[in-house]
């Protein structure tokens, strides 16, 4: 209760605020004492913790959507974004990609905890496989493909995100 107490008066905003307070990168905001847990959810869960809307005392009902798509509706969803892993679905759910579609509320931010009981996986959420084609040859992963070409991971994914490098591609599941 006197976690929730400060935060009320810290006067944040948003969620958003609160990321950025709790790594203590907000400092108009103050500092974050020690012992306001950075994942109050966690460490008040079952001593009256509903939501981080209500422990910071604003809306977060964009957030805290209860009811998410089946897995396989969020897979299917996810699937036609053409992301490939766990960084480039944090950066799409934070709303850094813009020529993708913004991330519906029925879809949890962290889908590998919610979706841990369906045998969730981000290769088959994402539907993308770690095969890489180089050449025409393909090979399992880039670190088999390190092994039998002698070049570089670095190297590798450079070109394998880049334009100029079209016979440097990853494959579909």
């Amino acid at each position: 209760k006197d976690a929730k107490k400060f935060m009320l008066k810290s006067k944040l905003s948003s969620t958003k605020d609160w990321i950025l307070w709790r790594k203590n990168e907000l400092p108009s905001k103050g500092f974050r004492p020690n012992d306001i847990p950075t994942n109050p959810n966690t460490v008040y869960k079952g001593k009256g913790f509903t939501t981080l809307g209500d422990f910071l005392g604003v809306d977060d009902s964009k957030y805290t959507m209860k009811e998410y798509l089946s897995y396989e509706q969020s897979k299917l969803f996810a699937s036609k974004l053409g992301l490939r892993g766990i960084k480039e679905w944090n950066n799409y759910a934070n709303g850094k990609y813009k020529k993708l579609p913004e991330k519906p509320n029925n879809i949890p931010y962290a889908p590998q905890n919610y979706y841990k009981k369906d045998g969730f996986t981000w290769f088959d959420f994402l539907h993308y496989s770690n095969k890489i084609s180089i050449n025409g040859i393909t090979y399992k992963s880039i670190r088999n493909a390190k092994i039998k070409t002698g070049e570089s991971r670095s190297s590798i994914r450079q070109k394998l995100n880049s334009d100029k490098f079209k016979n440097y591609k990853y494959l579909k599941k």
